[in-house]
């Protein structure tokens, strides 16, 4: 067991919060970062300082949340019972995952997949954030990845339910992901928005379009935010970033 996954058992099965917390600082990155497609909608929420955090029902996985429940220790005596269980079950497990709005980051900015499926194949921008710049409630959790998310139904509970919004397939280990998970107070969207840190830096894809280049070129220099502009590194196969500002 890594310590995210145990991170997460002791604060929400064990509720070991005072050693969850020790082993939550004694790991979290200096820096998170976030990649952005470079729409209207990133571009706004970069200047007016906001963070857009999506209904999980929204997200690109549509395993997020899910659980594979095993009915293998129940006895029903009749098929109707298991249905009516299961479906049960599944209205309740949905009704978690549809309440929670989730906002993901990353652990580099090096990672060309992400480049590739989150910011417009390179043509948008990445965002570093120091990590403990965020204001509460904003905790930004890390997400574990595991090959299975089995359970029985008779070690189904709550607890269990908000480990699943912060476990996802084996998959999709590569992002390396943290996300901040706030449950709904009020009428559920397809999102919310929150206050966004002053970012520490910003990161131009390799094929970043010349109208949202100088935006950000402007948008730094103004706000005193460092710049880079990734470039390839051919021969190593991998992605550099230049400071220009």
């Amino acid at each position: 067991m890594g310590w995210k996954e145990e991170f997460l058992n002791k604060m929400f099965v064990e509720k070991d919060i005072e050693n969850g917390l020790h082993l939550y600082v004694e790991h979290q990155p200096e820096t998170i970062f976030r990649y952005r497609y470079g729409s209207q909608n990133d571009i706004n929420a970069l200047k007016y300082d906001q963070i857009w955090l999506s209904n999980m029902k929204c997200l690109n996985d549509k395993f997020e949340g899910q659980l594979e429940i095993s009915y293998d220790n129940m006895n029903f005596n009749f098929e109707s019972l298991e249905d009516m269980l299961k479906t049960k079950v599944d209205a309740m497990i949905e009704q978690v995952i549809s309440s929670f709005y989730i906002a993901c980051f990353c652990e580099s900015v090096l990672k060309d997949t992400m480049w590739s499926y989150y910011a417009n194949n390179h043509k948008g921008f990445c965002i570093e954030y120091y990590f403990n710049s965020f204001e509460s409630p904003q905790f930004i959790f890390p997400v574990v990845y595991k090959d299975s998310k089995k359970i029985d139904i008779n070690n189904l509970n709550e607890s269990e339910m908000y480990k699943s919004i912060l476990t996802k397939y084996s998959d999709w280990s590569k992002e390396d992901e943290w996300r901040i998970a706030l449950p709904y107070y009020d009428e559920k969207t397809d999102g919310k928005v929150i206050k966004q840190p002053l970012p520490k830096a910003i990161y131009m894809g390799v094929d970043i379009e010349i109208q949202l280049k100088n935006f950000l070129m402007q948008h730094c220099e103004e706000r005193f935010i460092e710049l880079y502009q990734m470039e390839l590194d051919t021969r190593k196969r991998r992605l550099i970033p230049k400071q220009i500002l």
